[in-house]
């Protein structure tokens, strides 16, 4: 635990309004435009600085230029194209939905598609599209040999369309470390910049960040960053043999331990992290899990942690109630919250954002 006091704080600056009446979830940002979608109804959004809708599209189908049955991942390819993953392929689009090609997923059918990252890496000069997408083949049957042999990233060339695997679970990650149990999530959390080579990453209930640079058709571990959270409870592993058990169980594994959600990079190379705190026990289990309540989410505290240079720098910034994510980060003067509209007064008509400052502490 770090009780080092923190070096930044989060100051309000505005909020961000879109006209959409549904809930919008920001995937990238690129050239004055955002890319979202609503994760209800699939539809894709082009939204201005200003958050005014330039284009709105839906390719949920089963058809040739169709991604599928299911959204998975987006990003911008360039300034006038985006990228979204389906079932069956990388599908490339113009802004305005209009279809231009796709990286059939042709080797064999993917079975981990709920929430693919897909982003893009510089290897050797050259963009390749990367996303966090799990074989149903492959990989052997066994928890500990998975553990031991699985990668954990696609790498597509967009030109060849050849495709490799990379990166596995690192040597001291929980996963490797444990000898007598599972985890329920395989899930990795990484970020990949199309003008970088270099890749941050970490995993749901590990407290390391791993940093990542590529050499040759290998991501190469470069350091293992302690990311030393204040309030972390980890996950016990699960005994082989043994299920993760029902939904009730899983709400209240998810709610008591804690756990990080999301890595983002600023163009200076300073890496933010979140996580969540979990609740304390007494309210784990005593907890309603059928009908979460407003007050759990205040005990369930948000965090946020700075790095640069492989070091942390001060200790973990506790998020205001008013939001509950971190969408986006495009710099110290500009952080995209989600707000918690357990403290609106009442539900806005149309999609809002909080946007805040990292400014640092003057002691």
């Amino acid at each position: 635990m770090d009780d080092t006091e923190p070096a930044f704080r989060l100051v309000f600056d505005h909020v961000w309004r879109t006209p959409y009446p549904g809930t919008l979830s920001i995937a990238d940002y690129r050239s004055g435009k955002y890319l979202a979608r609503d994760p209800r109804t699939s539809d894709v959004f082009i939204l201005n600085e200003e958050g005014e809708i330039l284009n709105q599209w839906n390719k949920i189908g089963e058809s040739d230029t169709e991604i599928g049955h299911r959204l998975s991942g987006l990003c911008f390819f360039n300034d006038s194209s985006v990228i979204l993953t389906g079932t069956k392929a990388h599908y490339v689009y113009h802004l305005d939905g209009s279809y231009i090609r796709k990286y059939p997923h042709v080797d064999h059918p993917y079975g981990n598609l709920l929430n693919t990252q897909t982003q893009l890496t510089r290897q050797d000069g050259q963009v390749k599209i990367v996303a966090y997408i799990l074989p149903n083949t492959d990989y052997p049957s066994s928890v500990a040999e998975f553990y031991q042999q699985a990668k954990l990233l696609t790498v597509t060339d967009p030109i060849t369309g050849n495709r490799i695997y990379t990166l596995p679970y690192p040597e001291n990650s929980i996963y490797r470390k444990t000898n007598n149990g599972y985890y329920p999530s395989k899930n990795i959390i990484f970020n990949a910049h199309a003008s970088s080579d270099q890749i941050f990453a970490t995993f749901q209930w590990d407290e390391n960040l791993y940093h990542y640079k590529w050499k040759g058709d290998e991501l190469q571990l470069e350091q293992v960053i302690p990311m030393k959270p204040r309030y972390f409870k980890r996950m016990d592993p699960i005994p082989y043999g043994q299920a993760a058990g029902d939904a009730r169980d899983a709400l209240r594994h998810w709610f008591y331990n804690s756990a990080y959600r999301k890595v983002m990079v600023l163009e200076d190379e300073t890496v933010l992290t979140l996580y969540r705190s979990g609740l304390p026990e007494k309210e784990a289990l005593t907890a309603d899990w059928e009908t979460y309540e407003a007050r759990l989410y205040q005990l369930d505290k948000r965090m946020l942690q700075v790095f640069r240079q492989g070091e942390k720098v001060g200790g973990d910034i506790l998020l205001p109630d008013s939001i509950v994510d971190i969408e986006l980060a495009k710099g110290f003067d500009f952080l995209m919250g989600t707000p918690s509209h357990f403290h609106l007064e009442e539900e806005p008509p149309t999609q809002l954002f909080f946007i805040y400052r990292l400014e640092p502490i003057q002691n």
